[in-house]
């Protein structure tokens, strides 16, 4: 299987965010995709099946009405530890490895936490602005729409125990990066690779796509959660590219859902104070 390992941060190569590899042959290229294609096939179905079963069988409603409070946490829990499970048995099937999805040895702890507060750094320089801009751009009923379903979709997240926030943040941005970044990410970008439609490169396909999958996936916080899960799945997306590496993206993911937590103790019931004046 071609599946390129990543440089070691203390090789002159990993400093440049243009090496590439050298080019491969059009039968690796072929065998690249369809095994990314393979993967891909495997992983998204043993994501799905125990991710509907447990829908199915009700245990989140149960959970909503008995538990209210540890709704949230159960449901992170259940899907981050069934995630990480298909997406281990699928690299172990097919033969791959954790480096394969930039999980290489941390060997520059510093560097990585750096990157990734820097990361929440943009994240938060891109996002507010543009969430201010949208909402003051939208008047009358479609603005008090937006920031009602906003703030009703967040209103789970401030039942959450105050001693579950970080253990629920970082499940959430360990699973998340490790399926979305991780898995999708690198796979979508040999699955095309030699290709460029829009004339984007294989690799910004893959941070497009798997931004609008991360996007999608977040349709229950309205079209306010949607936009800002693509901003931040693109620079997320982007960073974990340009440094070959997923620590930053998963330490900024943490960082930022902790954040968004606690904050939203406060800015919800704000939020829903303003809906009720207008």
């Amino acid at each position: 299987m071609y599946d390129p390992e990543p440089l070691d941060d203390d090789t002159p190569e990993s400093a440049d965010p243009s090496w590439e590899p050298p080019e491969a042959s059009p039968e690796a290229h072929r065998a690249a995709r369809t095994e990314a294609l393979v993967q891909l096939a495997l992983g998204i179905s043993l994501v799905a099946i125990p991710w509907l079963a447990l829908k199915r069988v009700g245990i989140y409603e149960w959970v909503a009405t008995h538990a209210p409070a540890w709704h949230v946490p159960s449901v992170v829990f259940a899907q981050g530890l069934t995630a990480l499970a298909a997406i281990a048995i699928t690299i172990r099937l097919r033969k791959s490895n954790l480096t394969s999805l930039g999980l290489h040895p941390l060997k520059h702890r510093a560097q990585a936490i750096l990157r990734g507060l820097s990361i929440v750094g943009i994240t938060y320089a891109f996002m507010i602005p543009v969430m201010l801009a949208t909402t003051l751009l939208l008047q009358g009923p479609a603005q008090q729409a937006m920031v009602q379903r906003k703030a009703q979709s967040l209103g789970v997240f401030v039942r959450i125990p105050m001693l579950m926030v970080l253990p629920c943040a970082i499940m959430a941005g360990v699973y998340e990066e490790v399926l979305v970044r991780g898995f999708l990410q690198s796979r979508l970008a040999r699955l095309f690779a030699g290709a460029k439609p829009l004339g984007l490169s294989h690799k910004s396909l893959a941070v497009l796509l798997g931004s609008l999958l991360f996007a999608l996936a977040h349709l229950y916080q309205g079209a306010m959660g949607v936009m800002q899960t693509l901003l931040v799945g693109l620079i997320l997306g982007t960073c974990a590219t340009t440094w070959r590496s997923l620590w930053p993206a998963i330490i900024a993911h943490i960082t930022i859902d902790t954040i968004g937590l606690l904050a939203s103790r406060y800015l919800v019931p704000t939020a829903q104070r303003m809906i009720d004046r207008s």
